[in-house]
């Protein structure tokens, strides 16, 4: 999908915002089809995720919690959220002016991993992994390092347990598209 307009990233960078109520989480996005939970059962597989409000980060940002268990019966499970940039699902978005994906993050032991799928990759995510511990670190992963990604042409971004069966826990903050 060569020419794509770029996409409108806001000057702070920011792709997801947090607002807790009651217990639940509602995840925004400046633009396209949004945030939402995601697993391998779209694949075929049984892993679960749970979403719910996090602490804070320590630059004050809301946190998202991701709980849930990878299961065996997959070859690459995953649990985590998906952010759908396009305006219908897997459909391309220019992110090519974003040089990484900067995001606060904490969690239990695991293997989590930032996913790029762009239209050139089809279902084969580009995979940028990452470890976390207990107290909260920030992220950088840059998408020229994600492997056969093409930010240009962006169909999904996943932040995400995988690998690993068992149980997991990630806590994530102030997701931002980054031009450095």
């Amino acid at each position: 999908a060569p020419g794509l307009v770029p996409a409108r990233i806001p000057d702070d960078g920011r792709i997801a915002t947090f607002t807790a109520t009651g217990g639940k989480v509602t995840i925004g996005a400046p633009f396209g089809i949004g945030w939402s939970a995601s697993t391998d059962k779209m694949a075929g597989g049984k892993s679960s995720v749970q979403l719910a409000p996090g602490a804070p980060a320590p630059n004050g940002q809301p946190g998202l919690l991701m709980t849930g268990t990878l299961t065996s019966d997959f070859f690459a499970p995953w649990g985590g959220i998906a952010f759908l940039p396009g305006a219908t699902p897997m459909a391309p978005a220019n992110l090519g002016v974003a040089k990484a994906l900067r995001f606060w993050a904490r969690g239990e032991g695991r293997n989590f991993a930032v996913m790029g799928f762009s239209a050139a990759s089809g279902q084969r995510p580009a995979l940028g992994t990452f470890s976390v511990g207990p107290e909260w670190r920030e992220i950088t992963v840059r998408l020229a390092d994600l492997n056969g990604f093409n930010a240009a042409e962006a169909t999904l971004l996943l932040i995400a347990a995988n690998q690993l069966p068992g149980p997991f826990r990630l806590e994530v903050a102030d997701i931002r598209l980054v031009r450095d």
